[in-house]
C-alpha cells in the first residue's frame, strides 16, 4: 500500500506580528496612518470627482469630511488591519510633496501560518502608475517577507476590477482561481480573484526584478523607464510548471497587436520553447476569439469542436477557454499532458 502523500514538513516558528513603524523608500515614504493624513487624504481621495476610486472598495466614496475623518480614525486605529498613508518625496504634484497621497494595508494577518494579505490599496490619481506606486508595494512586499518572516503573501480583488488583477500580474503575483459569490459588497455580489506571491518566488525572482526596475539607472533623464517591469518579472521568475508560462489577458491582446516581433513575444518564445509560428498562431487565436482567463493547451480545431482535449498535440498553440480578464496559460510542451499540470477546465461557449 503506498505511503500517503502529506506535503513537506515545515518550521513551527510563526511570523513576526507586524508593527507600526515607517518603511523608507526612495520616492515615497510609507507611514503608518493616523488622523493626521486626513485632510491631505480627502483632497485628493474624497469629493465627488474622486468617487470612482472608491468603485470596488467596501467603504466609500466620501463626499463628507467629517464621514472621512471617521473611516480613517477606524483604519488608524484597526486592530486587525496595519494601515499604511503613503507619503510622496518626490514632489508628484507640489502641494502634495511630503504628504499622504494614498493608503494600503496589510490583512488577514496569520501568523501562526505565515500567511499575510496586502489589500484596501487606494492610490489617488497622481500616484496612480507611478514609481512611487511600484516602490509602496515593493516595500511592503520587503516588509513581509524580508522582515516579519511570513511565507506567503496574498492579493484579492473584485473579479471584475481589470487595473487591480494587471497590477498584481505585474508585481509578480500569480493567479490562483476566483472565488465564485464570495462577498456581497454595497448590495452587489462579487467574485474574488485570488493572487499571491510566496517566499522561494519573492527570494529566488521577484525581489530581484522589482529591485532592479526601481533602481534609477533603470530610468532615463525625463523619469521614463528603459525597462518594463512585467517583462523582467515574466523574463525572470521561476515557474513551477516547466515550459509553462502565465500572462495576462491584456498582455496577449498586446502580443496579438504587435505580432511575433514584439519584445512580449520574444519572452513567450523563450520561457515555452516555443516557435516564431507558435507564438504567432497564438496571436491569431486570440484575434479571431477575443481574450481568455486561463485555460488548458487546446487546438483551433478543437475551440470549434468544442471540447477540452487537444487530439493532435503536436499542434497545440494556446488556451481560449472564455471570454474575460484574467491570466492566458500558454504551453506548448506536447510530452507534457495539461491534467498533469493543472485541473482541467471545462470550456464554455465563447
Amino acid at each position: 500500500m503506498a505511503e500517503p502523500q502529506l506535503g513537506p514538513i515545515v518550521p513551527n516558528k510563526p511570523a513576526i506580528p507586524p508593527t507600526r513603524k515607517p518603511l523608507h523608500g526612495r520616492t515615497i515614504t510609507l507611514e503608518p496612518l493616523t488622523a493626521a493624513h486626513s485632510d491631505s487624504l480627502f483632497s485628493c481621495l474624497g469629493g465627488a470627482d474622486n468617487a470612482r476610486l472608491w468603485d470596488y472598495m467596501p467603504d466609500g466614496p466620501f463626499t463628507s469630511k467629517a464621514d472621512f475623518d471617521n473611516f480613517i480614525h477606524y483604519a488608524a486605529t484597526s486592530e486587525d488591519r496595519l494601515f499604511f498613508s503613503v507619503m510622496d518625496r518626490t514632489g508628484l504634484k507640489e502641494a502634495y510633496s511630503g504628504k499622504a497621497v494614498g493608503f494600503l494595508s496589510l490583512l488577514r494577518i496569520d501568523v501562526k501560518n505565515r500567511a499575510v494579505e496586502i489589500g484596501f490599496v487606494t492610490f489617488s490619481r497622481m500616484l496612480q502608475r507611478t514609481t512611487a506606486a511600484t516602490e509602496a508595494f515593493y516595500l511592503m512586499l520587503a516588509f513581509v517577507f524580508d522582515e516579519l518572516h511570513f511565507r506567503r503573501c496574498e492579493w484579492k480583488c473584485n473579479d471584475l476590477n481589470v487595473p487591480s488583477k494587471r497590477a498584481a500580474t505585474r508585481l509578480g503575483f500569480l493567479f490562483e482561481g476566483v472565488f465564485r459569490k464570495h462577498m456581497i459588497v454595497k448590495g452587489r455580489n462579487r467574485d474574488s480573484a485570488w493572487f499571491s506571491i510566496v517566499d522561494e518566488e519573492w527570494k529566488g525572482e521577484v525581489k530581484g526584478a522589482l529591485e532592479k526596475w526601481l533602481d534609477a539607472d533603470n530610468f532615463d533623464a525625463e523619469g521614463r523607464q528603459k525597462k518594463d517591469l512585467v517583462i523582467l518579472i515574466q523574463k525572470n521568475q521561476k515557474l513551477p510548471h516547466l515550459r509553462w508560462s502565465r500572462f495576462f489577458a491584456s498582455d496577449l491582446q498586446f502580443l496579438a497587436m504587435e505580432g511575433a516581433q514584439s519584445e512580449l513575444a520574444r519572452v513567450v518564445m523563450e520561457r515555452t520553447s516555443a516557435s516564431r509560428e507558435d507564438v504567432e498562431a497564438i496571436g491569431k487565436l486570440i484575434r479571431e476569439y477575443g481574450y481568455a482567463t486561463y485555460g488548458i493547451p487546446v487546438c483551433e480545431e478543437d475551440l470549434r469542436a468544442g471540447d477540452g482535449t487537444c487530439r493532435d498535440r503536436t499542434r497545440g498553440t494556446g488556451s481560449m477557454v472564455r471570454r474575460g480578464n484574467g491570466q492566458f496559460l500558454v504551453g506548448l510542451d506536447p510530452d507534457v499532458p495539461p491534467t498533469e499540470q493543472q485541473q482541467p477546465l471545462r470550456r464554455r461557449a465563447l
